[in-house]
């Protein structure tokens, strides 16, 4: 070959491993798009949750005007339990929630 075929030759092959290189550092796109929509899930999960307890705050003390505070606490307490009961059945139930801390020899202290 000619000795301007072989640089033209390696040229190109340092542009590859260069854009090799840079394609490395690059975060992954998918990830990226991932990563944004978790965090977009976050802070829409963060306001709603914010907003119910508002919510939940204003009502009570509306409602403390014609009921007495013990039945109203036993009654938040009731729809409280139901949804994170739920949830706990899903994620496995009790066993799920305790399993990791008697397993590890923590117990009840």
């Amino acid at each position: 070959m000619e000795p301007d075929q072989l640089q033209g030759r390696g040229i190109a092959r340092a542009r590859e491993e260069t854009l090799d290189g840079a394609a490395d550092t690059l975060p992954d796109r998918p990830q990226a798009a991932r990563a944004a929509a978790a965090s977009r899930n976050g802070i829409v999960c963060m306001v709603l949750g914010s907003a119910l307890l508002t919510m939940n705050d204003a009502i009570l003390k509306w409602l403390t005007a014609g009921y007495p505070v013990g039945e109203l606490m036993f009654l938040r307490g009731l729809f409280v339990a139901l949804p994170i009961t739920l949830l706990a059945w899903r994620d496995g139930g009790g066993r799920a929630a305790i399993g990791a801390s008697w397993s590890a020899g923590g117990g009840c202290v």
